[in-house]
């Protein structure tokens, strides 16, 4: 996980608006969210590491959209 978690910090460093470990299900995970610096896109990255699996979900929308659709986030 530790290793995941760089590589994803490294690759959005300048753009990271909040990052923190979660727990869904037992299962342990790390989120990221972040705002492109090039265009007008906010993103939330969410990776688990299960039995030597790395899981990676994605969402990343224009600004406003995102912003409507954050409360369900923890829904999906």
């Amino acid at each position: 996980m530790d290793e995941a978690k760089s590589a994803i910090r490294d690759a959005y460093r300048e753009d990271i608006l909040s990052e923190r470990m979660i727990e869904v299900n037992g299962i342990k995970g790390y989120e990221l969210t972040h705002q492109s610096t090039t265009n007008p896109i906010k993103s939330e990255i969410v990776i688990f590491y299960v039995n030597g699996w790395i899981y990676e979900f994605d969402y990343g929308a224009d600004e406003s959209l995102y912003e409507a659709s954050e409360s369900i986030f923890n829904h999906l």
